[in-house]
């Protein structure tokens, strides 16, 4: 066989070959799921987002046809649950189910051992728990506009507590002080219940907390909501106005539920799992269920939450440098 006969039957193989594997991988993702998928929750049993990831699994098991069963590996600040669904093979059938914790998305200590936006394939953003601005009844101070003033005819007297440096309501907190120029002093807390006690007490002018930790002192008339950091009222707080009505359009902070997919998976795999779970947001079934735990239906999926992702990185880089946030 000379030289150009064994080059053209080579170049034969290699398409075979190639068609093969296209054909192979198309196969796969046609017959995907025949199995149980696991969903891995880089936080302990109990919490919000252990919650809603049940919730999650439950809904979309009925839709695949299939167990999806839950996974806490919780430690490390999200980053083993993270790193282990990083590691995991990329056939669909490990997914992660987080919040913005373990993703690189707001600045911290802590080194990940993966690339968030190289390792991991964002599916969907499911739902939000977005932060609220309350303040104790005993400051007697009813709007952001009441508060602002107060601050500044006290400079650097007025506090505000978080569940601890770095967490989201720090940042919050920081992205609040920067907006609207006022000086006020952050106080960590190991939770966001600590800091509420403290400012019932006294001891504190304001918190950042998700909409769950705050009803219940407001029905006790302990405290008030006076701002909801989202674009839209939530369900639960229907009288509170959001950021962007008091003039404040990118003071918005989302600690979104959302389910990611191990670099490497097959298009079509992450495809059918964004429909389906497109598909299981958009039904009034699992929003009434969502809204009954303080949260929001918050749907984005694939390029569009690829995108959501891209701008939080800059905006949180950006209030940390601004704040000059310390990492002790």
């Amino acid at each position: 066989m000379n030289q150009r006969k064994l080059f053209a039957s080579s170049k034969f193989w290699v398409f075979l070959m190639l068609v093969g594997c296209i054909q192979a991988t198309h196969v796969h993702a046609q017959g995907y799921p025949n199995r149980a998928i696991r969903l891995v929750v880089p936080v302990a049993a109990g919490g919000l987002a252990d919650t809603m990831a049940r919730l999650t699994s439950e809904f979309l098991g009925e839709r695949l046809k299939v167990p999806v069963t839950v996974e806490n590996k919780g430690g490390g600040g999200y980053i083993i649950g993270t790193e282990t669904v990083v590691r995991a093979p990329p056939d669909g059938y490990t997914l992660l189910h987080t919040t913005p914790g373990g993703l690189d998305i707001m600045p911290s200590p802590a080194k990940l051992p993966y690339d968030p936006e190289k390792d991991l394939i964002p599916i969907a953003k499911l739902a939000s728990a977005p932060a609220v601005i309350a303040v104790p009844t005993r400051l007697n101070v009813n709007s952001v506009a009441e508060f602002i003033a107060l601050a500044r005819a006290q400079p650097g007297k007025l506090t505000f507590a978080s569940s601890g440096i770095a967490n989201v309501t720090h940042f919050a907190g920081e992205l609040f002080r920067l907006r609207t120029g006022i000086s006020i002093l952050h106080v960590p807390y190991k939770g966001s219940a600590a800091g509420i006690s403290d400012a019932i007490a006294g001891r504190i002018d304001m918190v950042f907390v998700g909409t769950t930790n705050i009803v219940s002192h407001m029905n006790a008339g302990t405290m008030r909501p006076i701002a909801i950091m989202t674009r839209k009222r939530a369900s639960n707080l229907p009288n509170v106005p959001t950021t962007p009505e008091l003039g404040y359009p990118d003071m918005i902070v989302d600690s979104w539920l959302a389910v990611f997919a191990p670099a490497g998976t097959p298009q079509d795999i992450v495809r059918k799992l964004a429909k389906e779970l497109s598909d299981m947001a958009n039904s009034p079934q699992y929003a009434e269920r969502i809204i009954r735990l303080g949260s929001e239906v918050s749907l984005d999926v694939l390029e569009d939450f690829s995108k959501v992702l891209r701008a939080e990185r800059q905006l949180w880089r950006s209030v940390a440098r601004d704040a000059n946030i310390k990492f002790d």
